[in-house]
């Protein structure tokens, strides 16, 4: 008729401490290619004032944004509205000058 016994096992584990890890540490920028706005998401990083930075192509700067981050996953949002179409480096630098993210971004 069909239909067959079928056995499925599974592992599972419990850290037992009931709570849930920090998110995996990244960040991301969204969407690419951009039309108006880039969310920018950053996960578990530390705390603190993170520059956004957006350059043209001849490495001229185009925005810069400061906002502080301190939640263990936050979105920041960039308006690319007043860009010409072209391509752009979005840098994500933390409060000690380290670059975290460096991507091109298409609008």
């Amino acid at each position: 008729d069909g239909l067959r016994n079928t056995k499925a096992s599974f592992n599972i584990t419990f850290n037992g401490t009931g709570v849930t890890p920090p998110p995996t540490p990244g960040i991301s920028l969204a969407p690419n290619p951009v039309k108006d706005i880039l969310t920018v998401t950053v996960k578990g990083t530390g705390a603190g004032k993170y520059q956004f930075l957006v350059y043209d192509i001849l490495g001229r700067l185009v925005i810069s944004q400061t906002e502080d981050i301190y939640l263990s996953a936050q979105t920041v949002k960039l308006n690319f509205g007043n860009l010409a179409t072209a391509i752009y480096i979005v840098k994500v630098v933390d409060a000690d000058g380290n670059i975290l993210a460096k991507q091109k971004i298409i609008k």
